[in-house]
């Protein structure tokens, strides 16, 4: 089976060869660059033999898009320099918030990437936009991943300004999705950043997360076949609501293996008896890769360990697999370990 062929007979639930493989990761340098960009994306799929490219816009793309402002990062293991304005600092802003259009220089970089590699890997392997979800873009523009409870004081004491924002995001992400619709994507990757209930109770979460992650997610269902939820996070996440609530995707990702002495991360095993989607992880994306020797074959051991024990935990039956990290790979981490994948893929299954 090639790569297209692994991944569409897992959608339709049908055998497999193998698991598929796939990571990704920023590349900070190329990123102000398209071209620079899409060639980084493209390479890095041709020479790690991934099954699926998933495309690594800059992480704040849709944040400044909508009106934050950065320094930009001169060094390969920071993904941005400081913030220098966020684009709301007050809960009335949000009435203020404008769609940026297509010819928005974020948005209209991220569009000439997807062009660059839908052209030059279009039907060989499985191609999905970086979307995100509006909460999390709400939450990058009144003070980022760090000050998540300004926006959660927005919305306990200014919910329908949050509303008008939120509003206003959907609407500039539906027309830059449907954009890359146009160009020929198979899929979005839907970032989700409150998937914790430790971050957001449920009833907040579907009226300020789920009530607009859907109208995005049902845009695209119908016009795209393998949509995958990153669902951020490894505490206490909410499976049971994506499920109920019946979140149009394919396929799940989340950090399933994390080392917290404190708490135990949801497992392959544990989701896969809450439904028959695809699952994404059995990598820790945090440690796994690191080696303070930089001895390959010590990195190469961890990587198959954990892809043996992904499989045992999922049984010999299992055909809705694809081995990956839980989140973006660390930008320190050298190429070659993460060719390693690959390399343990064949000796695990000795199947290419």
């Amino acid at each position: 089976m090639n790569s297209m062929e692994r991944i569409r007979a897992m959608v339709d639930g049908k055998p497999v060869d193998r698991p598929g493989v796939a990571a990704w990761y920023h590349m900070p340098l190329r990123e102000p660059c398209a071209k620079d960009s899409a060639y980084g994306i493209i390479n890095s799929v041709k020479a790690m033999h991934w099954d699926l490219c998933k495309i690594q816009y800059h992480g704040y793309y849709f944040d400044a898009a909508m009106g934050n402002e950065y320094e930009p990062s001169l060094v390969a293991t920071s993904l941005v320099g400081p913030v220098t304005k966020f684009a709301v600092y007050h809960p009335k802003m949000f009435r203020e918030l404008k769609a940026p259009g297509l010819d928005n220089e974020y948005l209209a970089r991220q569009i000439e990437i997807t062009k660059m590699i839908v052209d030059e890997l279009g039907g060989k392997v499985p191609i999905l936009a970086t979307i995100f979800s509006p909460i999390s873009v709400a939450r990058g523009i009144t003070g980022g991943a760090n000050h998540p409870q300004y926006l959660l004081k927005a919305i306990e004491y200014n919910p329908e300004d949050v509303h008008a924002g939120l509003q206003t995001i959907t609407e500039a992400t539906l027309r830059f999705q449907e954009e890359l619709l146009k160009i020929g994507i198979d899929g979005i990757f839907f970032a989700e950043a409150f998937a914790s209930t430790d971050d957001m109770d449920r009833k907040t979460h579907e009226e300020f997360s789920t009530k607009y992650d859907l109208e995005i997610l049902n845009a695209c269902k119908d016009r795209t076949w393998f949509n995958m939820l990153h669902v951020h996070g490894y505490k206490n996440l909410r499976f049971n609501e994506y499920e109920e609530l019946n979140y149009p995707v394919q396929a799940y990702n989340w950090e399933d293996c994390v080392s917290d002495p404190t708490h135990k991360p949801i497992s392959l095993a544990d989701v896969r008896k809450m439904t028959d989607k695809i699952l994404m992880g059995g990598l820790e994306f945090w440690h796994d890769f690191n080696s303070p020797t930089n001895n390959r074959e010590e990195v190469k051991a961890v990587i198959k360990r954990r892809l043996i024990e992904a499989m045992e935990s999922l049984g010999p039956n299992e055909n809705r697999f694809i081995f990956t990290p839980g989140c973006s790979v660390k930008m320190h981490v050298p190429e070659y370990r993460m060719e390693l994948m690959y390399e343990v893929m064949k000796e695990v299954t000795g199947v290419e």
